[in-house]
């Protein structure tokens, strides 16, 4: 064979190509092929990549950590063995490093690309984040001939990268890597090539808060030819995210269930996972289906795949799962949610930048404790908050909006009033305004209208038929005086016995006692008592 003929081999029949290799013992022939079939090796033909590369010793694929990436992203592509993808994630991490300053511009490209999936899907999405923003610059600086090698893998590669960038939280920067995903795609001849990019396009945008972007993205992604079963399988998970997004802004919870119901959440990959439970809460708020959604959400969250999601989207889980317990009226529950996962989460940074939907959680709690003040202060953080979009900035304008009225700031609450108004009508989120109580819609509607500003009151008078989620407040807590003695006791001690001594008492009154005191707080453990007292100001802040 001449070596135009394997040439052409290597990028047309790959899979034939790389199983020549391996027979031959050429493992740098094999890495070569690995390179310039990157896509075609995992697109189309992961399950007998796994099978060719399998057969490799260990200490070989260590010498090429190209081949070592590859079987571990076609183990994972085919949800084989996730334990097997990790050792070799691992093995190559640490090979590529090594190999990296001697590999030329195309393969140190692909290898970095490699790093940054393996990083993620071991669990290191920040490394990752770093590592596809190393991977963006290289492919940059490829010189044109580079560009032509690469061209017919750019768009897997160019996904990965913003893949990374997504779940480690930079929004903004992992859409400029799918842009250029779904550009690389075009110049190949097969539409199909279009598919992924245009979905995690989509997604991308619709869950930061861009729904007519959003729009344009499915329309050409369902203008494509697509494999049977796509849509509705593993690989469609993020296309049914992205209708079922749109069709909560539409206030059609039911439709948006449709959307999810035709993906199976045991086939959908573990980093993706996320994601799709997250917008199914969404449909469970929308629907007021509070209660059972915080029992499922909790569950998830409680899972082994739970705890290993990126940290990102662990903490918009949990902010949910708050924002569902407060439709259900147990702040306490709530409060002890978020506390728990902050304790979890505790940073190990001088400056930590907290979880944007944490904040809303939080400001949202001290609303309808109706401590407009309270709600002030922690919104006023959000300068310090981590993974902003506008999504989330037009919860924290609403949010900012009905404390400031509540307040008697009839001025202030106006201008932010427009403001999330404004982002509303360009984010299309109308939707948004479930997230404040119906008493407060009502509220900045007239007081809009006070300040003149009558197509804002008239925006939100035209979503007066779409019920808040959420309680105008908690009801007041009255508690004895018996009881705030044994609640000032409970915050100094957890032993029964103990308060009983303190008071004089036998242990089974105290029992009695604190089982009316967690009724009325809506407290099922002394953790919760107290968060829901601090919270209700019945204890010290």
């Amino acid at each position: 064979m001449t070596t135009t003929e394997r040439d052409d081999r290597v990028t047309h029949e790959p899979l034939g190509a790389l199983a020549d290799a391996i027979v031959a013992g050429d493992l740098d022939l094999a890495s070569r092929v690995a390179c310039a079939g990157w896509a075609r090796l995992l697109e189309g033909s992961a399950r007998q990549t796994v099978a060719l590369l399998e057969t490799i010793p260990r200490p070989e694929l260590r010498r090429h950590p190209l081949l070592a990436m590859v079987l571990g992203l076609a183990y994972d592509a085919v949800a084989d063995d996730g334990v097997r993808a990790i050792e070799l994630f691992t093995l190559a991490i640490a090979a590529s490093r090594v190999r990296a300053d001697a590999t030329d511009p195309v393969e140190r490209f692909v290898l970095t690309v490699g790093e940054s999936a393996a990083y993620r899907l071991t669990g290191g999405y920040d490394r990752a984040g770093r590592s596809a923003e190393r991977a963006l610059r290289q492919f940059e600086r490829l010189s044109p001939a580079g560009r032509d090698e690469v061209a017919p893998n750019a768009h897997h590669l160019l996904a990965q990268a913003g893949t990374s960038l997504l779940y480690a939280g930079h929004g903004d920067r992992a859409l400029d890597a799918l842009r250029a995903a779904f550009s690389a795609s075009t110049r190949l001849a097969d539409p199909r090539s279009r598919l992924r990019p245009l979905a995690l396009i989509a997604a991308t945008q619709a869950l930061g808060g861009d729904m007519p972007a959003a729009r344009v993205a499915i329309e050409r992604l369902e203008s494509l030819p697509a494999p049977d079963g796509w849509r509705a399988g593993r690989a469609g998970a993020l296309y049914r995210v992205t209708r079922a997004l749109d069709a909560l802004e539409r206030f059609d919870p039911d439709g948006a269930q449709a959307q999810l119901d035709m993906v199976a959440l045991s086939t959908v990959p573990a980093e993706e996972r996320g994601i799709v439970v997250g917008v199914r809460a969404l449909v469970q708020l929308s629907a007021h289906r509070n209660r059972a959604g915080s029992i499922e959400l909790r569950a998830e969250l409680e899972r082994p795949t739970g705890r290993r999601m990126p940290p990102s989207v662990r903490a918009w889980l949990v902010s949910l799962l708050a924002l569902q317990l407060l439709g259900c009226a147990r702040p306490a529950e709530a409060e002890a949610v978020l506390a728990r996962h902050a304790e979890a989460a505790a940073p190990t940074t001088p400056h930590p930048k907290v979880p944007a939907p944490t904040i809303l959680a939080r400001a949202l709690l001290a609303l309808l404790a109706d401590d407009g003040a309270e709600a002030l202060r922690v919104l006023d953080t959000c300068d310090l908050a981590d993974s902003r979009t506008r999504r989330i900035d037009v919860a924290f304008s609403l949010v900012r909006a009905a404390a400031l009225l509540r307040l008697g700031e009839g001025r202030g609450a106006a201008a932010a009033t427009a403001e999330a108004v404004e982002q509303m009508r360009a984010g299309g989120l109308s939707a948004g305004i479930l997230v404040i109580p119906d008493a407060d819609r009502a509220a900045l509607a007239e007081n809009a209208r006070e300040h003149a500003l009558e197509q804002t009151a008239g925006l939100l008078d035209s979503l007066a038929v779409h019920a808040s989620f959420l309680p105008a407040a908690m009801a007041p807590v009255r508690l004895t005086e018996r009881e705030t003695t044994v609640l000032q006791q409970l915050s100094e001690t957890g032993s029964t016995a103990e308060i009983a001594r303190s008071l004089f008492v036998s242990p089974n009154t105290v029992k009695t006692q604190l089982r009316s005191l967690y009724r009325k707080l809506g407290a099922g453990s002394r953790h919760e008592a107290l968060a829901a007292a601090t919270a209700r100001g019945l204890l010290g802040r």
